[in-house]
């Protein structure tokens, strides 16, 4: 059964995908109109191509590497952003262990540190994933299927609606505390023990350090226009050279009109 968060972004994607199609066809159809008119339908449709890719590359260049476009500080990734950074719980229990990990069961004993000046600004980011991973595992073991409030204006219903006596865990329905930091193989490690506000027992949450991958779409923008501007771009002097020839090329003799 599809619920109705599914069937408003199945509603808001084919929404999407008509107004790209839409955006395609009246604005590149219409330059592709006026081109075809004066040099030719295959003209058209390579000088359009070559000047689309040849512009995506040089945006795309700007997204991935910022070329100061801001100044000699201008930060990198401009475009579309992938994956952020961020911290990923992956075991959680009332004695939380992780096979990649052997560290894991000296907690809250060395090698584990007290945040320091170094790693402090990562704790509220810590905290918000591991009341999140709480708040996913409650409503997991309790049955209850949580739906986003999506406003009516998006296509949604408004806030959702539940069964009698199902009340959705929220994220700060829990406390976190004694957050400890390691490193292992390289990978950034946290640990902390969490609980719920009401009353129950304390879970110790194993989290790791995702890099992300921020610039992957202004990488692959980046890749598509050069390889369309690399392969229009001799397809487009080809048609030039044809075109010229035509125009520059001598008319045949006339030999006389019909008797």
């Amino acid at each position: 059964m599809i619920n109705a968060l599914v069937a408003t972004d199945v509603r808001l994607f084919s929404l999407g995908v008509l107004v790209v199609i839409c955006g395609l066809i009246l604005f590149a159809g219409s330059i592709y109109l006026l081109l075809s008119a004066l040099f030719g339908k295959r003209m058209a449709y390579f000088l359009e191509a070559a000047c689309f890719f040849g512009f995506l590359t040089i945006l795309a260049s700007v997204w991935t590497f910022g070329f100061w476009a801001s100044g000699l500080d201008t930060p990198t990734n401009l475009g579309p952003r992938g994956t952020e950074p961020h911290w990923a719980p992956i075991a959680g229990g009332l004695q939380a262990s992780a096979s990649d990990y052997p560290l894991v069961v000296q907690y809250p004993n060395d090698p584990w540190k007290e945040p320091n000046d170094g790693n402090k600004s990562s704790v509220e980011p810590l905290a918000t994933a591991v009341k999140e991973f709480m708040a996913e595992e409650a409503n997991s073991e309790a049955g209850i299927e949580v739906e986003a409030e999506i406003p009516e204006w998006a296509g949604g219903r408004g806030a959702p609606e539940y069964e009698s006596g199902q009340v959705p865990f929220d994220p700060e329905d829990f406390t976190v505390e004694d957050v400890r930091f390691a490193n292992q193989d390289g990978r950034s490690l946290a640990m902390a023990r969490a609980f719920y506000n009401d009353g129950g027992p304390q879970i110790t949450v194993v989290s790791v350090h995702e890099p992300g991958n921020v610039g992957i779409y202004s990488w692959i923008f980046l890749i598509v226009g050069i390889v369309g501007f690399v392969i229009h771009v001799p397809f487009l002097d080809r048609e030039e050279k044809r075109l010229k020839g035509i125009i520059t090329s001598k008319p045949a003799p006339w030999r006389g009109g019909a008797e």
